[in-house]
């Protein structure tokens, strides 16, 4: 039996009635986001500072068919993440062979693709919409990345990994996707700079006012701009080893990244 929270997503049951509750402590915001990523407000300004303006995405055959059952397609990103990540086999091969997941396009379930980690000792289910498109591939390989970061995490019972650092897992899964498939796939690479111009266009200018400004309700998004940033740099420059201790490094993610990207001198490390 799934728990309600992902029933109510899959569209197997219904949400209770909301209690309006007096709010026990404000809501997150930029502080909490920056504390939770192990990060400094000037820090991350001064990154995003350096991500230069997306380029206007060419149209490309974004309704194109790819060609592949969803069976295929998961297949595919499992092929392409041993590919490029050869430490973490074992983990590809038990996330590709026995996550559950509902990958089929349902009027019913959640809009949006997602991860659900449903603890310790259970593998996490993945749900998406696949309709044989470019994009409908590297969602599935997103997600795929996640479920890894999951399975890689879960022997350290540590807890979840902090957001920039879990989106950046899910990004270079994209990315070795895209490695993998380079010979001919040229729609792969326009879906994924479209998404690209979003995270550091409407994303970026997001997060910066954010920032900036006085306090903000968190957003998720605020995690992409630098989760994609780094994922680029790190599939550039780093090596299959440290790619690998990210994926399992859990709650301590956050500190592993910016390591990471300090060690490859592609960022100064958090202050």
């Amino acid at each position: 039996m799934w728990p309600l929270g992902l029933q109510i997503l899959l569209g197997e049951a219904t949400a209770p009635p909301r209690v309006r509750e007096a709010p026990s402590r404000p809501e997150p915001g930029p502080s909490d986001w920056l504390t939770l990523n192990d990060l400094t407000r000037s820090t991350v300004l001064r990154h995003l500072a350096r991500i230069a303006p997306p380029p206007v995405p060419q149209t490309g055959p974004g309704h194109r068919h790819n060609g592949l059952s969803a069976e295929a397609a998961w297949a595919l990103c499992a092929h392409a993440m041993r590919r490029a990540f050869p430490g973490l086999a074992e983990e590809v091969n038990r996330t590709e062979a026995q996550t559950p997941k509902c990958v089929q396009p349902r009027a019913d379930k959640h809009p949006k693709a997602f991860t659900y980690n449903l603890g310790h000792d259970r593998l996490p289910f993945v749900s998406l919409h696949y309709r044989d498109r470019p994009r409908d591939l590297l969602v599935m390989a997103h997600e795929f990345g996640h479920a890894l970061q999951i399975v890689a995490s879960a022997p350290l019972r540590t807890g979840q990994m902090p957001p920039i650092a879990r989106e950046c897992c899910a990004f270079l899964a994209e990315l070795a996707l895209i490695r993998h498939c380079s010979a001919g796939r040229s729609d792969l690479s326009a879906a994924h700079a479209a998404d690209t111009a979003v995270y550091f266009g409407a994303d970026r200018l997001r997060l910066q006012h954010a920032l900036q400004g006085a306090r903000t309700p968190y957003r998720y998004d605020w995690n992409y701009p630098l989760a994609r940033r780094r994922a680029a740099d790190l599939m550039a420059q780093g090596t299959p080893k440290v790619l690998c201790a990210l994926y399992r490094a859990g709650a301590e993610g956050g500190r592993q990244l910016n390591r990471d990207v300090h060690a490859l001198g592609l960022e100064a490390c958090a202050a």
